[in-house]
């Protein structure tokens, strides 16, 4: 079935297709007082690069936010998130590090 096959990227497209580029871009809809926040970034992304991650904390750091990031040796944006569903914990740790983030808090 072609529609099952085209992946989740066009999934995503078609949830933000109403909405301009500032619109949906994280950066642009810092405010202050926002809660802690963690991200998590694989550095074989080739999808975003480290760096927006990078420039995210910053502007949430400068607007006084509370940023954990956590950066991923071998892991790529969608490893990162595969790492989360219980029969793929073993690949990384970012569920471990998103638990331990959400005890935290």
């Amino acid at each position: 079935d072609v529609e099952r096959s085209r992946g989740l990227g066009d999934v995503y497209k078609r949830q933000f297709v109403d909405y301009s580029a500032e619109q949906v871009n994280p950066v642009l809809q810092v405010k202050t007082a926002m809660p802690p926040v963690l991200l998590l970034h694989g550095l074989k992304d080739t999808r975003v690069k480290p760096f927006h991650t990078r420039h995210f904390a910053e502007v949430l750091r400068q607007t006084g936010g509370e940023v954990e990031i956590k950066l991923y040796q071998d892991e790529s944006h969608v490893s990162i998130l595969a790492g989360l569903a219980s029969p793929l914990r073993f690949i990384n740790n970012s569920y471990a590090d998103l638990k331990a983030f959400l005890q935290r808090y």
